[in-house]
């Protein structure tokens, strides 16, 4: 906050502290408290307080132990209620109040929400909920999000000469404030990369490193590096192997390895066993306030070893870790790694082996022929296969009743969550599991010897039914995501986005060729908008348009049923307000019906759907959409003359839609844009949209890398406007909109929700940023605020949904009245709708740290990842 200077009286930060407790004070703008002045406060001290007063900040305060309040409940730590701070009623207790800090002055107003005289304090403590004699009055703050307001005056009773005004917008919660510098995970990189790597060597597969996990070289390379994944830390310290190796990170990425601005630094672990502890810190270089450590433990193996095992931790302290070399390998035949040895019963509700016949301490490998008796096992059950590192198994219960693969450790029968095993009831009867190990990802690659075993279930001494199988759907492997290999980053020096001083009129292109200039639209006619254009492309030959300007009401470049093969590079789109009643403005890129569209680098603001890539008619191979390095500014719909409700205006960012006459582009790319809509100022609805359309199964649509902040209607306070995704996949052909990957966007504050499927199949959304305080900025709800993922059948086409995964992304989507599915967090709805089970192993965000102040550092970080991977976004020389 910017303090402004004032002549006698000065405010000079903008916080505020909270007192704990007030009793109830039915105080309003026309019926405000004021504490009676002190006798001894003499109008002589006036002049000195004029020259020396100083309003610094607000602390909470605890009014049951009359003492300041730590806002995360942590002796020592900060009571200072500062901007965008949320007080935890589940730590820090609901008797409270508020004490401004000030001296010298005749007296302090304080505001409250709507009421601007809700208190006055002529004598310290200047307490918000006011005092008795220093006793501070209890106050409990409502739920939600408040604002609060200190001014301090020369004289008594708010009068004399006002200083500045301190504003504070914090909320309440009835949490338990998060643990303070806990570590949420750690990820493995690929230091050549600088990216995420998958444990398995999977791409899209998890590259969080569980405790015992194998790092098998041979599959993720030897230029490695460890990230702690933690929310704000003074510092990170690394402890690998007892002391072995120690080193600490002050600034983010937190890197076990180190790193120079972002780019990990590579390290080559040693084969054998290794512990890792790392712990969080308020203070750099491993002072202050110690967080919880997280400990792991895993084995490192060499191409081609016999994995190496774990040893048991014991109690007994061991002062230094000595690490053995892996033993030489000698030509004694090993085992077909593949190869399962055994199933285990896992109780679900403890997360630990469950012995088949209920005795603690007995088996729990499943062998054929098995009897599980559910009321000695209980009926909270999963199944283990037990076998270490190797790219997937799968499950077949009962010929396909229930089918099912798993990529990474625990490979469970009913699947888990990081280890934590979702629980499964088997039905009384016969059974038969058969289990099969694979090489790669997703059952795919060599296979393993396929273990069967016949088990019974029962329940008691209750008569076993006769068994009947009811056939069920196969479910089909869900197929590797093929990478593609994308083009190289472009860099240059910036071009101006600023409106040139003069255009030329509408230009109509009928033959092929590079076109360069500045052309602005005829105004807009009813009915339609489509032949009011800036550009109109009338030829199918290749054109490329590059470092123009192009502006107006109407469609910017319109190559509708031209079947275009279109480049647009290094131009500024400037969108105007419509020239007509009830039409909004036109595309600023409409290639309806197309066969190439390589639009990079562009500037886009104000104008109707910036890039509309409606029925492609490409060759499928090297003809294909590729919407890279653009910048976005208030995609605006919005009629001039009427509202939402009225007339919806479906603007998008890019729109992919209608691939319904030659198929699928193959290497068709979404990626590295920045696209950020403000509430009042733009009008849009998903930013990215497939509808009817996808990838193929050799080359899967890539959506990556992009930054996408808000998407609202003309008045985002609008109940009924509660239709907006950051990424949303529709149609009611689901073998059409198929075979997208979307991964490593920053999804921010979209109005209804972040990403997700309502049809399609081989659909994987992994490793996002995804979310939304669902507020204004001054802390006020946005109505239609749903979720953060979702998949749902919206469609009911056939064949059905099926292959769609939302994995290991990183979820935050505040929302009034929810919960949170993943921590019964208030006001959250982390996902909803999960059909099919598809969202699974994503991190949520902590409860109640979503603040405007943090969607405005992930904007930063998404600046930093673009700098640090040397990409130029929007016009280049």
């Amino acid at each position: 906050m910017t303090t402004r200077s004032q002549p006698r009286i000065g405010i000079t930060a903008g916080t505020l502290t909270l007192l704990a407790s007030w009793s109830q004070m039915a105080c309003s703008a026309s019926n405000h408290s004021i504490e009676p002045k002190s006798a001894s406060q003499s109008s002589s001290l006036k002049s000195q307080a004029l020259a020396s007063s100083t309003l610094s900040s607000l602390t909470l305060i605890n009014s049951n132990k009359n003492a300041v309040q730590p806002l995360d409940g942590v002796a020592g730590h900060s009571a200072q209620l500062s901007e965008n701070s949320t007080i935890y009623l589940g730590t820090v207790g609901s008797a409270l109040n508020v004490r401004a800090n000030v001296s010298g002055v005749g007296s302090v107003k304080f505001g409250y929400d709507s009421q601007a005289n809700f208190q006055i304090e002529n004598v310290t403590p200047y307490a918000f909920a006011s005092d008795s004699n220093g006793i501070y009055k209890s106050w409990s703050p409502s739920l939600g999000a408040h604002t609060i307001t200190a001014t301090a005056y020369s004289g008594a009773n708010a009068s004399g000469t006002a200083g500045s005004k301190i504003t504070v917008h914090f909320n309440v919660s009835a949490d338990q404030a998060p643990a303070p510098f806990a570590i949420s995970g750690l990820t493995l990189i690929n230091a050549a990369s600088n990216n995420p790597q998958p444990l398995d060597g999977v791409a899209g597969h998890s590259a969080v490193i569980v405790d015992n996990a194998i790092l098998d070289l041979s599959k993720v390379g030897s230029a490695l590096n460890i990230r702690a994944d933690i929310l704000k830390p003074g510092s990170v310290q690394f402890d690998l192997d007892n002391g072995a190796t120690l080193h600490t990170e002050n600034v983010t990425p937190y890197a076990f390895a180190g790193d120079n601005g972002g780019v990990y630094n590579s390290w080559a672990p040693a084969v054998g066993a290794h512990s890792l502890k790392v712990t969080g810190y308020s203070g750099a270089d491993g002072s202050g306030t110690a967080g919880t450590s997280r400990v792991i433990h895993f084995s490192v193996i060499a191409a081609g070893s016999v994995p190496v095992p774990v040893p048991t931790v014991t109690a007994t302290p061991v002062p230094t870790q000595t690490v053995t070399p892996t033993p030489t390998v000698t030509a004694t035949p090993v085992p077909n790694p593949l190869n399962i040895s055994s199933v285990s019963l896992i109780n679900a509700d403890s997360d630990v082996a469950q012995a088949v016949d209920g005795v603690a301490g007995h088996s729990a490998v499943i062998t054929d022929n098995a009897v599980i008796d559910l009321a000695k096992a209980g009926s909270n059950l999963n199944i283990r296969a037990d076998i270490a590192n190797v790219g997937s198994v799968l499950f077949d219960l009962d010929t396909a009743a229930l089918s099912h693969i798993e990529n990474v450790v625990p490979y469970a029968l009913a699947s888990d969550n990081n280890g934590d095993y979702a629980a499964w009831t088997p039905s009384i009867g016969a059974h038969i599991l058969k289990v099969t190990a694979y090489s790669a990802g997703s059952a795919s690659g060599s296979a393993g010897a396929t273990l069967v075993i016949h088990f019974t279930v029962k329940n008691g001494s209750a008569p076993l039914p006769t068994p009947t199988v009811t056939p069920a759907p196969t479910v089909t492997a869900p197929p590797t995501p093929v990478p593609t290999v994308t083009q190289p980053p472009v860099t240059g020096t910036p071009m101006s986005t600023a409106e040139p001083s003069s255009y030329s009129g509408p230009l109509e292109i009928t033959k092929g060729g590079i076109y360069s200039g500045n052309w602005k639209s005829t105004p807009m006619k009813n009915p339609t908008i489509w032949e009011s254009y800036a550009i109109k492309i009338s030829t199918s030959e290749p054109v490329t348009i590059q470092n123009c300007h192009l502006a107006g009401p109407g469609i910017l470049i319109n190559a509708r049923y031209a079947n275009a093969n279109l480049t647009v590079r290094n131009c500024s789109f400037h969108g105007y307000t419509p020239t007509v009643d009830n039409l909004s403005r036109g595309r600023a890129i409409d290639l309806t019906v197309f066969k190439h569209a390589d639009i990079q680098n562009n500037y886009f603001e104000n104008t109707g759907t910036p890039v509309a890539a409606i029925e492609y008619r490409g060759n499928g191979t090297t003809e294909t959409i590729k919407v890279l390095r653009n910048r976005v500014r208030n995609i605006n719909g919005a009629y001039r003359n009427t509202t939402f409700v009225e007339h919806p205006m479906f603007q998008n960012f890019v729109a992919i839609g209608a691939y319904t006459t030659v198929g699928n582009p193959a290497n068709g790319e979404i990626g590295w844009n920045d696209v950020i809509n403000e509430p009042g100022k733009s009008a849009s609805e998903d930013l990215i949209n497939f509808n009817l359309a996808g990838g193929q199964s050799g080359s899967w649509f890539k959506v990556h890398d992009n930054f996408l902040r808000g998407s609202f209607h003309p008045d985002p306070y609008d109940t009924q406007a509660n239709s907006a995704g950051g990424i949303q996949i529709d149609g009611d052909d689901n073998i059409k909109a198929s075979y997208i990957e979307c991964y490593n966007n920053t999804i921010l504050q979209i109005m209804n929700g972040g990403m997700g499927a309502a049809a399609g199949q081989h659909i994987y959304m992994h490793d996002n940023r995804v979310i939304s305080s669902a507020k204004d900025a001054a802390g006020a709800w946005w109505p239609g605020s749903w979720a953060a993922v979702w998949i749902f059948n919206g469609y009911g086409a056939s064949p059905a949904m099926s292959d769609i995964r939302i994995e290991n992304n990183l979820l935050g989507w505040a929302a009034q009245g929810g919960t949170s599915s993943i921590s019964g967090a208030a006001d959250r709805r982390d996902y909803d709708t999960n059909l099919n089970g598809g969202i699974k192993n994503n991190t949520e965000f902590p409860a109640g740290a979503i603040t405007e102040a943090t969607q405005n550092n992930e904007y930063q970080m998404f600046l930093n990842k673009v700098s640090n991977a040397g990409v130029a976004i929007g016009p280049q020389h």
